[in-house]
């Protein structure tokens, strides 16, 4: 998405980037319609993400919500729950 950004923000006559005193590129009102035109487009495409799901017992560097969150999803083994 950082490429669409830079697509449509405004730039000087050389071509480069306007930024305001935060750093956040500035866009005019034209390209920031179009630029929310290809974001939408973007948001609404279908996705396809590869992952693998992986369970453990090993709950190292997880603190009581996430061992909690992570075990009613069943991503730690001693908490499964067999329906």
């Amino acid at each position: 998405m950082e490429d669409l950004n830079i697509d449509y923000c405004s730039t000087d006559e050389k071509g480069n980037i306007i930024r305001d005193a935060r750093g956040q590129y500035i866009f005019n009102k034209d390209n920031q319609r179009a630029l929310s035109k290809e974001l939408k487009r973007f948001m609404d495409s279908p996705m396809l993400l590869p992952f693998q799901i992986v369970s453990t017992s090993d709950k190292k560097g997880l603190n009581d919500a996430q061992v909690e969150y992570l075990s009613e999803v069943g991503f730690i083994r001693e908490h499964m729950k067999l329906v």
